[in-house]
């Protein structure tokens, strides 16, 4: 008696390759002040990123990296009594996420104007509450007050 075992060998199996996108967060809320945002995430194909047409108060920053990614964005100060919205969309491949920005009003502020005649003036103390602003000298420098 002969046994005969044979074996058929099909196509190995592949698991096809897909788009990957992952961003470790996909919306900001931002108080009304000038500050950076970070958009990290991490994709498997080249990436495309558009900002709102509208939204000419945000201004991509220009960075570098290998394989993680990380685009900064310039958000101007909103001085308006108006919070604002603005979508960021990032593309890799067929993959796409949006970024949802929001940015708030700003608060109701007081100007005070002091003048004075002395060579030297150190910044006054101020108390209350969420007492902050920006000290400007006159002669072109300023600083946060905090």
């Amino acid at each position: 008696m002969l046994l005969a075992i044979a074996c058929k060998h099909g196509k190995p199996f592949f698991e096809p390759i897909v788009d990957m996108l992952e961003l470790e967060s996909d919306s900001f809320e931002l108080n009304y002040e000038e500050q950076t945002i970070t958009l990290a995430f991490s994709a498997n194909v080249e990436v495309n990123i558009d900002i709102d047409i509208d939204a000419d108060w945000i201004e991509r920053v220009d960075s570098r990296s290998m394989e993680s990614h990380e685009v900064s964005f310039m958000v101007a100060e909103n001085d308006t009594a108006e919070k604002r919205i603005a979508f960021i969309t990032i593309t890799a491949g067929s993959e796409e996420h949006i970024v949802t920005i929001v940015q708030m009003a700003a608060p109701d502020r007081m100007l005070l104007k002091l003048t004075h005649q002395n060579d030297t003036l150190s910044t006054p103390l101020w108390y209350g509450d969420d007492v902050t602003g920006r000290v400007e000298w006159g002669d072109g420098e300023e600083c946060r007050y905090v």
